[in-house]
């Protein structure tokens, strides 16, 4: 059987495309592995964040400016939004009847960096700290005697994100 010169070279050129695609799918399908490691650090160390109110006496109805600061020892850390967690009134205060539910802060936006190692900075913004003007649960509401919290030590439990 004789193949003519044509033939061959059609031939040819599907073995040579065949040939091709061959090698261009065991290319693209070509695979490998290995492995690698990597850590993270275990934590940011410590950072704590302060809140100081202006001076003068917090009364019924009124309102404070609170100051703060953070101090971090490990690592930069973002403080983010600073909120009062809760109110710890003195336990000679809070027997006199003294109630913690009475003051209040809303919560503070600083989003700022402090620097490990810079010892305490202070917060660029500041917050507001009330005592409301509590009142009983008659009808009409009636106001309370809030004398139980004069000289009162306040402690803010404050959080940041």
């Amino acid at each position: 059987m004789r193949i003519s010169r044509r033939k061959l070279a059609v031939i040819a050129s599907v073995l040579g495309a065949m040939l091709v695609a061959g090698t261009a799918f065991a290319y693209w399908t070509a695979s490998g592995s290995g492995t690698g490691s990597s850590s993270a650090a275990s934590g940011l160390g410590t950072q704590t964040v302060n809140g100081a109110v202006a001076s003068g006496g917090l009364v019924p109805g009124g309102s404070k400016t609170v100051t703060f600061s953070a101090t971090k020892t490990a690592s930069d850390y973002h403080v983010g939004t600073v909120s009062l967690t809760s109110v710890t009134v003195d336990a000679t205060h809070l027997a006199a009847g003294c109630d913690a539910s009475w003051f209040s802060m809303s919560p503070v936006s600083d989003n700022e960096i402090v620097l490990a190692g810079s010892g305490t900075q202070t917060l660029t913004s500041t917050g507001t700290l009330s005592m409301a003007n509590a009142v009983d649960g008659s009808t009409p509401p009636l106001p309370v005697n809030q004398d139980a919290c004069k000289g009162a030590t306040l402690t803010l439990n404050l959080s940041s994100n």
